[in-house]
């Protein structure tokens, strides 16, 4: 039997069906331990199957930066970057669904154009945390390989490294170490698509969560989705020559409790004293 028939039988009651593959899809249900997101999923005789409860809450959206020309959101995982969610016309750039953090965009051709144009001169640094697994042993490095499309997945593309792909580079710095998990800094110095999902999987430590690039985790905490923040922004004002935005995108509380069961607390604090 299928993995969604089987709910819907051994649990006719609880939930409709619509609710349950809502809840395989959204990383709720594990096979003996181990996440699955297809609801087409084949069981087999002796399997443990666990269903969550509690579905991951949305965060509030909320302003970090407005004025004439752009606006900058802390957009909450779960959320798709869509002009119609932020009520603007353009985005500048665009985070994964389940990446939360920092996120640009104008209502003007123009400042999109001059926006797009400190992309290409490298002028907007951007500044990730991850929470991986494992501990690392490096405290610090650079990756550089060509990405390209590799397969599909539950409806997304997953990348890989490939000589037919494009330059990817990522400069990391492991800032804290806790059980089992490490809080990494990452700096794209590019911005291919899952580019830092991608590098640090193929590293050997996949972000929390990442059921698209890894199946198995070694930190025995259950993250809803991919714990991957989008911290912060700094660039030039498009419009306004003499100003430099810098903009920190508060930790989601999902991030904070990772960090936590991580024994990592400690960070939680220095982040808040920081702010």
């Amino acid at each position: 039997m299928r993995l969604l028939p089987f709910l819907r039988k051994y649990m006719p009651s609880s939930y409709s069906t619509k609710a349950l593959k809502r809840k395989i899809e959204g990383k709720l249900c594990r096979i003996n331990g181990r996440v699955e997101t297809f609801s087409t999923f084949e069981l087999s005789s002796g399997q443990v199957i666990e269903l969550e409860e509690k579905e991951l809450s949305r965060e509030a959206l909320f302003l970090l930066y407005q004025d004439e020309d752009l606006s900058i959101y802390n957009k909450p995982a779960g959320v798709v970057s869509s002009c119609s969610f932020f009520k603007a016309r353009f985005l500048v750039h665009r985070l994964d669904k389940e990446t939360s953090g920092a996120l640009i965009v104008t209502q003007k051709q123009a400042v999109l154009d001059k926006m797009i144009l400190l992309f290409e001169e490298k002028k907007v640094e951007k500044t990730y945390l991850a929470l991986v697994d494992k501990r690392v042993k490096k405290e610090e490095g650079r990756i550089e390989s060509f990405l390209a499309p590799k397969q599909k997945y539950n409806g997304q593309t997953i990348y890989a490294s490939s000589s037919r792909g494009k330059k990817a580079i990522t400069e990391w710095v492991c800032l804290v170490k806790g059980v089992n998990a490490s809080l990494i800094e990452c700096h794209p110095l590019t911005g291919r698509t899952h580019q830092l999902r991608v590098h640090l999987k193929e590293m050997g430590h996949p972000i929390l969560g990442d059921t698209q690039y890894s199946k198995h985790f070694t930190c025995p905490f259950y993250a809803r989705r991919h714990l991957l923040h989008a911290y912060r922004l700094s660039f030039p004002h498009p419009t306004k020559n003499s100003l430099n935005i810098e903009i920190k995108a508060p930790l989601p509380a999902d991030f904070r409790e990772a960090l936590e069961f991580c024994q990592m607390a400690h960070f939680v604090e220095l982040f808040d004293k920081e702010k």
